[in-house]
């Protein structure tokens, strides 16, 4: 039996061409599933997929074909601590301690909108409202007079302020969002 040597300087055989295609790079990755680990494990495979799937334009396209992000789980609270239950399978699974920083963990839960979450924090007389995406806070000082024993009921929600045509809530990126309070 012979074995057969390759020449010196001969290359291995180059990539299909249509792996050096960005415009069909571009129609095969927006089929993909708009799970959380879905770019950022094409931007890791190589220089050239993740120029693509960073290009702003790409993103918009995602955004788009998707329209709404994945439900990433269940925000429970308003009888005891906030908890956090992922819907997710892994890589794409989120723990409770991940999505909610350890401060957190002693506020009220108010209110779930939007990918934020509105919370009472009582012994700052502050209400929170918190992205646990980017892990961004707003903070709203509460008049006094709310903070009282004597004010039997206390509410917060978060609402969208956008009022951008074609506005798709749950998609809100840019942040147009304000905390309301009632009593």
């Amino acid at each position: 039996m012979t074995r057969r040597r390759r020449r010196r300087g001969a290359r291995p055989a180059p990539a299909p061409a249509a792996l050096e295609d960005d415009d069909l790079l571009r129609k095969i990755f927006l089929l993909l599933p708009p799970q959380p680990s879905t770019l950022p494990r094409l931007s890791v495979v190589c220089k050239q997929w993740r120029d693509v799937v960073t290009d702003p334009q790409f993103l918009r396209g995602f955004r788009d074909q998707h329209r709404r992000p994945p439900l990433l789980g269940l925000v429970m609270g308003h009888t005891g601590p906030p908890y956090f239950r992922s819907d997710l399978d892994p890589p794409d699974h989120i723990s409770h301690e991940r999505f909610f920083p350890r401060d957190i963990r002693s506020m009220n839960i108010n209110d779930c909108r939007h990918g934020r979450v509105v919370f009472f924090a009582q012994r700052l007389g502050e209400v929170v409202l918190f992205d646990p995406a980017t892990g961004g806070r707003r903070c709203v000082v509460v008049p006094p007079v709310f903070t009282g024993k004597e004010i039997g009921v206390f509410n917060a929600a978060v609402i969208c302020v956008s009022c951008d045509e074609g506005h798709v809530h749950g998609d809100c990126h840019a942040s147009p969002f304000q905390p309301f309070r009632w009593s």
